[in-house]
């Protein structure tokens, strides 16, 4: 699972260019059944006009020659056939946040885990189209 974790981090570095602040945050957390990774940048954020098109096969903000768009459409394509979300949070601006949530390995213990759907109100750029 780090192929993904790798390109949201390269996602945030590119997305310094110009920016004095320059911070990438990674957090973790869980919920019954579920595990979370946050990576968050101060980066300029996503404007509100790209948020459905970033998951897109080829679509970037980088250059021609420099980005191939396939990065975020690949992640999500990993969370996705691991039974998982890849979530790009609002922040209106402040940075941006994408929120991976996997369901956890079973355990006994454990309640039944909660669907990644139900658990807040990301948004999740396919069902936004």
């Amino acid at each position: 699972m780090s192929e993904e974790r790798f390109q949201l981090l390269i996602n945030a570095r590119d997305a310094f260019s110009g920016s004095l602040r320059r911070e990438i945050e990674i957090r973790g957390g869980d919920l019954p059944g579920l595990v979370r990774v946050e990576i968050a940048d101060s980066g300029p954020g996503v404007p509100a006009d790209l948020k459905t098109a970033i998951f897109d096969p080829f679509f970037s903000t980088e250059p021609p020659g420099k980005g191939t768009g396939l990065g975020l459409p690949k992640s999500l394509s990993i969370v996705d056939s691991l039974g998982g979300r890849l979530e790009l949070r609002d922040t209106d601006g402040a940075g941006t946040v994408f929120r991976i949530t996997l369901p956890s390995a079973p355990d006994e213990d454990e309640p039944e885990a909660v669907h990644p759907e139900n658990t807040d109100a990301s948004v999740r750029s396919r069902q936004a189209r």
